[in-house]
This record gives C-alpha cells, structure tokens and sequence, in this order.
C-alpha cells in the first residue's frame, strides 16, 4: 500500500496586531487587542480580522497619490483571468500621524473609533 502525503504549501505572510487604545504624547495608553491584519507576499493591500467581527475580512488599501492615508473596504473583486483586484464598499480611513511612528490609526465612523496597527511585524 502506497500512502500519499499531502504537502502544504505555505505563502509567506506578515502579521501585524490591531489594538484599541487611547493615543497620548505619541504613544497609545492601555492597548487592548481587538484583531490583527497580514500582508501575503507580492500583495500591496491588508486584509484585516476584528475579533468582533470575526467572519467577515476587511481590507486595507493605500491611497493612490498619498504617502500616508488608506481606505478599508468590505470587499474585494478579483478577476479570475487576470491578476487584477478592485475593492469595494469603503467602511473606514486609515493614516499615518507625525506623532504616532508605531502604528497607523484606523478611523471606523460605524464603530465611532479608531484602532491601531502596529506597523511592525509579528511574524
């Protein structure tokens, strides 16, 4: 009997933590982890996971022209011919502040708060 072993195929990933927080003097006071966001190898875009909203992926998206503002949208279309992805559905803002250099803030108006993503990887 001949067994076959499947061989998974990993893609290398960044994971980066999503906290909750208030920001002071350029620093966030109390972190509380509320989700995370990865980065797939050769992807220009997060996809974010909120603890809260466990089954449903948001994705974060630099600007085009703009060195520090993103939009997080709730869907993303990919075209099954081609390598191309749109997003769709804008839930939130994110940018990068002078004062805050570890994390970039996430503005959700829905949830009336914003999280931080740390910018530097766990994984």
């Amino acid at each position: 009997m001949i067994r076959e072993q499947l061989v998974e195929l990993k893609v290398p990933i960044s994971k980066y933590e999503i906290v909750l927080g208030r920001l002071l003097n350029g620093n966030i006071v109390k972190p509380l982890l509320v989700g995370f966001a990865v980065q797939f190898e050769g992807e220009s875009h997060y996809v974010i996971r909120l603890t809260m909203f466990p089954n449903n992926p948001y994705y974060l998206c630099k600007d085009r022209d703009s060195h520090s503002h993103y939009t997080a949208f709730a869907k993303v279309v990919r075209d099954p011919e081609s390598t191309s992805v749109r997003f769709l559905n804008p839930v939130g803002s994110g940018y990068l502040t002078p004062d805050l250099k570890s994390h970039l803030e996430i503005w959700f108006p829905l949830l009336g708060t914003s999280v931080f993503m740390n910018l530097f990887s766990k994984s």
